[in-house]
């Protein structure tokens, strides 16, 4: 049966600055990347409720980050029961490339999934076409769970690229795996260079990682879920943080000190940065998180 995409019924809720989605459902900021002139600005995506659905990739442009134009959809699941997770985007050899997870719901009724990480691309970075030689990676690392391995973040460093992904192992810790490629098609696996050590001070599973290198170090952003709540800290259902330290490129290990909060509020959840044109390091993130109300839902759009 053909779904038809829903209307915005009520404009009480809509902001006047932030991105928003004409309808329908938006969560974690995706492809934050700047190509042909534009900061392009990609999210997950459900058109069709104003609640979480098999994802698709919205897709905004702007000339500023403050005034948006809306897109066609970038990606849509090849299968309605799966989705397109969430992902980054890297503009080169003059194309706009998109890299994400992919879904698979292997049993709805026992909620048994796969994931695997993805490439499209586009020569005008408005039309999109998936990669044939899908999926760039098949499976997650034997010792990680292959239904918690999402969100690649992938940039560009030296003569090649470098990939962060989150994860979880199979003892029910958080961590990030990072890959290395020439070509963005064939990876190859470096190794998990930093995981949780309990699940009650650093997570169960690591969300939309983003590694960089900012003011001498190297700082590591994530969104880990299940930190257990204090009086004064991690009080969100899930949270955003950081950990800053040092990459040691022969141990292939990053060194860092403790997770620090980056927000105490609710909203804000999947962070993703780029570098702009003119050298500043800029983060969004989704102006949502799991256990805010979203009250806009009831107008037919949400985040």
């Amino acid at each position: 049966m053909k779904q038809t995409k829903i209307e915005v019924t009520n404009e009480r809720y809509r902001l006047g600055y932030h991105l928003m989605p004409a309808s329908g459902w938006m969560n974690d900021p995706n492809g934050f990347s700047y190509y042909n002139g534009y900061y392009h600005l990609f999210y997950q995506y459900y058109p069709y409720a104003a609640e979480w659905g098999p994802m698709h990739w919205g897709h905004a442009r702007s000339k500023d980050l403050i005034h948006w134009e809306t897109l066609p959809v970038a990606l849509v699941p090849t299968r309605p029961q799966d989705g397109c997770f969430s992902g980054s985007a890297v503009a080169f050899d003059d194309r706009l490339w998109l890299i994400y997870t992919g879904n698979h719901v292997i049993d709805k009724e026992k909620d048994i999934n796969r994931q695997d990480q993805n490439l499209a691309y586009s020569a005008d970075g408005i039309h999109f076409e998936k990669y044939n030689g899908n999926p760039i990676l098949a499976e997650a690392p034997s010792d990680n769970n292959p239904a918690d391995f999402r969100d690649p973040k992938v940039w560009q460093e030296d003569d090649g690229f470098r990939m962060v992904v989150g994860s979880r192992d199979k003892e029910g810790l958080g961590r990030v795996l990072l890959y290395s490629s020439k070509d963005l098609k064939q990876w190859d696996y470096v190794g998990a260079i930093a995981g949780a050590e309990s699940v009650e001070h650093e997570g169960f599973m690591w969300e939309c990682p983003d590694f960089f290198r900012l003011n001498g170090q190297d700082v590591l952003l994530l969104s880990p879920q299940g930190i257990e709540a204090t009086d004064e800290k991690f009080i969100n259902q899930h949270n955003t943080g950081y950990f800053v330290g040092n990459y040691l490129e022969d141990e292939k290990r990053f060194e860092h000190g403790e997770f620090v909060e980056l927000d105490n509020g609710h909203d804000l959840y999947a962070t993703q940065t780029m570098v702009t044109p003119d050298g500043r390091r800029v983060m969004v993130a989704w102006m949502n998180a799991w256990d805010s109300p979203m009250t806009e839902s009831a107008d037919g759009w949400c985040g």
